[in-house]
């Protein structure tokens, strides 16, 4: 009998760009309820696919929308027998501050 243990990384991104927004909303949950269209804050790479990239996810809990793109992630034990299960989640975000004068 031969047991591996093996590093699984799947990633999951959203640029919330309108040219991917098909394929985006079927990963993510709540993108249309948070895609904006501001230009200043976006940091997606243009491409042949998204030649001018405009469009942002806003999150702001003073205007009720607390929660933006959201994906839920189904984590199975990866060692059999001790019913223990090792999983790592990292989400990350850019933060601008305007500053007034």
């Amino acid at each position: 009998m031969v047991v591996a243990y093996t590093n699984d990384t799947d990633e999951y991104k959203a640029t919330m760009e309108m040219a991917s927004q098909s394929t985006e909303e079927a990963q993510f949950k709540n993108l249309p309820a948070t895609r904006l269209q501001i230009a200043t804050y976006n940091h997606t790479p243009k491409s042949y696919l998204t030649p001018i990239p405009d469009r942002v996810a806003e999150t702001n809990g003073y205007t009720n929308k607390p929660i933006g793109p959201a994906k839920l992630i189904q984590v199975k034990n990866r060692r059999p027998g001790d019913g223990r299960s090792v999983c790592q989640i990292h989400g990350w975000h850019r933060r601008q501050h305007r500053c007034n004068q």
